[in-house]
């Protein structure tokens, strides 16, 4: 999971050093489920969601909700364990941080948040106006891109990837005239 530090470009100060992306459907399952609590700096930027629940979870937090443009448009806070807040149109992604973290850091609607990576990365020249770009900004965007293709891609390669598996047993049996499951010792049947 990826880390980033939060900042408060309206108030120019740091609202998260440590916060962890949940941007997969596992991810954001669990969420925040299974800590006994966060430290001051820590927090968790579910993307997509448009509200959150604590149930399950043993202590409050500060839940900030942000449009699409980062701008925060709602903001819960102390949320008490076994809560669930309001669903909002307006809340496309929240980021959720220990209890009292949005009156520390000062933060109120209108503000306009955003992420950098906590650590210092090496960057390359690019372009004709020798416009700076991050070398991890052009990994994750490229290299390690499973999240960036378009859904109906990634839908059509677990298609294609299903279609290959049932053409290999299909094969098998064929090839040997008996099924793939066969040799499997009879403790490990179903």
């Amino acid at each position: 999971m990826r880390v980033v530090r939060v900042i408060n470009q309206t108030r120019d100060t740091i609202i998260g050093s440590q916060v962890t992306i949940a941007d997969t459907s596992l991810s954001r399952m669990f969420g925040l489920l299974g800590k006994r609590g966060l430290s001051a700096g820590e927090g968790l930027w579910i993307k997509p969601s448009s509200g959150v629940h604590t149930f399950g979870m043993m202590f409050s937090i500060d839940v900030i909700g942000l449009d699409q443009e980062l701008r925060v448009v709602r903001l819960w806070q102390r949320l008490a364990p076994f809560r669930v807040t309001a669903v909002s149109l307006k809340v496309r992604s929240v980021i959720e941080m220990a209890a009292g973290q949005i009156n520390e850091c000062q933060v109120i609607i209108g503000d306009l948040l955003k992420s950098t990576y906590p650590h210092k990365k090496k960057t390359w020249e690019g372009g004709t106006d020798g416009d700076k770009h991050t070398m991890a900004f052009f990994h994750e965007m490229w290299i390690s891109t499973p999240k960036y293709l378009h859904p109906s891609i990634k839908r059509l390669s677990s298609f294609i990837s299903m279609l290959v598996i049932l053409l290999l047993t299909g094969v098998y049996f064929f090839c040997f005239n008996r099924p793939v499951f066969a040799e499997i010792p009879y403790y490990f049947a179903w």
